[in-house]
């Protein structure tokens, strides 16, 4: 997952690229919120923590399948 700042209307975007579960690459436009106007450094904040609150929410949803994951291997080795 990668992601840059864009300009958009005045305004910065942070433009987040991925793969989707085909595999495929995707973008998702996110608002920063900031205005272009002396808000660099603010908005290369936000696109970090944008960055890292999806990196975070993927390791999550990684760690729950493998519980099921073990769960079901579990159960499998008991009946």
């Amino acid at each position: 997952m990668t992601g840059s700042l864009q300009i958009k209307n005045g305004k910065f975007y942070a433009v987040i690229r991925f793969k989707d579960s085909n595999n495929k690459p995707k973008q998702k436009w996110i608002s920063t919120g900031y205005d272009v106007k002396n808000n660099k450094r603010k908005a290369e904040q936000k696109l970090q923590d944008i960055l890292f609150e999806l990196e975070k929410r993927v390791g999550e949803t990684v760690a729950i399948l493998l519980a099921f994951l073990l769960i079901f291997t579990v159960l499998l080795s008991v009946t």
